[in-house]
């Protein structure tokens, strides 16, 4: 296999595992005989490990140089982790099964996007496209899963997901290493901390936190809001693969877009569209049509804004620095941005209600906007 296909193949695979844990984990669970709280508690495990684990790898992978070594030991040890989950029945147990496995699950993701975009080296607009296997396997093993559960018992989400952590494996063993080419000199000047302050890298971070927290209650409440206005399950499934299927689409034209527009206009055009697509979901239940249309803007408000923000990491933190880099994106965006936006669409979902609790969403993304704009967006030279 060429390396291109090795880096597609562990997408695939690693992303998949989100196909099979977050619709069907929590009905494994329940079968376990857990209770809603215990069951919340579990499900958000791995969304705290996702805010400190990356950081942690990424310091060892840029402070080591050996990238590869540490990915290929986050994934034995998540498949260890999760591995004691069948045989763990107390919550204490279940509890350090899960952050085992999602402490070194967590770890992999940043170090995988440093390898994919040293590897692409003088072509990162092709990240998309590879990110978009990944995508493509989440929506194989939501569908296939959820087929196969109509037909066996409720232990399949476990021992498929065992499955795919095998592959996992397999093919973190064959991704290709990636030599570090950039000076210590060069690498150092300044440090991370000196990157991190950077108007640009402010500016995203900040904008690309508040618009997870935006996703929050979609992410959380979507399913339970289109229950409530008489959609069927049948629906809804098609609604959520709609939102990956555009996701797909646009991630394998990011190369075009980021080659022929500003990175500012594309988070730009983002924004708008979150503001937008969170107060359809909000107040049109009764339009489908509409609906569907506002899924479909999750290529937009997900996709095009998470790969025009690793182009923004891999161009500003350089190969040194590239680990961290991603270390610190996941951890303060993905991590951080999605425990804010949970807790708080829970806080609002009953006293507030769907509506109100979408809208408030839609002034997270206009928030998000406002703080890009006043942060990172190019400024004229002075001399212009």
């Amino acid at each position: 296999m060429s390396p291109y296909s090795r880096l597609i193949a562990f997408y695939f695979f690693y992303y998949a595992f989100f196909g099979i844990h977050t619709p069907y984990f929590s009905l494994f669970l329940q079968h376990r005989g857990f209770g809603a709280a215990q069951i919340g508690l579990l499900t958000s495990i791995y969304q705290f490990t996702r805010v400190f684990a990356p950081n942690v790898s990424g310091w060892v992978a840029d402070r080591t140089g050996k990238r590869l070594q540490v990915v290929k030991i986050s994934a034995c040890m998540t498949l260890l982790g999760y591995a004691l989950v069948m045989p763990s029945h107390s919550l204490p147990a279940m509890a350090l099964a899960l952050g085992l496995a999602g402490f070194f699950w967590s770890c992999q993701q940043p170090i995988t996007e440093a390898l994919t975009l040293a590897h692409l080296r003088d072509e990162p607009w092709r990240y998309g496209g590879v990110r978009a296997w990944g995508s493509f396997g989440f929506i194989v093993l939501v569908l296939g899963m959820g087929w196969w559960l109509e037909r066996a018992s409720i232990n399949s989400v476990y021992w498929g997901t065992m499955g795919l952590l095998v592959i996992s494996l397999f093919f973190a063993w064959m991704l290709p290493e990636i030599k570090i080419t950039s000076s210590r000199r060069e690498a150092h000047a300044g440090g991370v901390l000196a990157i991190l302050r950077q108007r640009e890298v402010m500016g995203v971070f900040a904008a690309c936190m508040l618009m997870t927290a935006a996703h929050g209650t979609l992410n959380v409440f979507y399913s339970i809001h289109l229950a409530a206005a008489g959609y069927s399950k049948s629906v809804i499934g098609v609604m959520w693969t709609l939102g990956v299927i555009v996701e797909i689409i646009v991630m394998m034209m990011s190369p075009r877009l980021l080659a022929r527009f500003p990175v500012h206009w594309i988070f730009s055009f983002a924004f708008i569209c979150a503001i937008v697509r969170f107060l359809v979901i909000g107040w049109c239940t009764e339009w489908p049509l509409v609906m569907a249309l506002a899924q479909c803007m999750h290529g937009i408000t997900f996709g095009a804004c998470h790969v025009s923000a690793i182009s923004v990491v891999h161009r500003r933190f350089g190969e040194q620095h590239q680990g961290q880099g991603q270390a610190f994106y996941g951890s303060i965006c993905s991590g951080l941005g999605g425990i804010i936006g949970s807790a708080l669409s829970g806080a609002m979902w009953d006293r507030i209600g769907a509506g109100w609790s979408f809208s408030f969403s839609s002034a997270l993304a206009l928030l998000a906007g406002i703080v890009y704009w006043q942060i990172a967006r190019p400024r004229a030279s002075a001399n212009a």
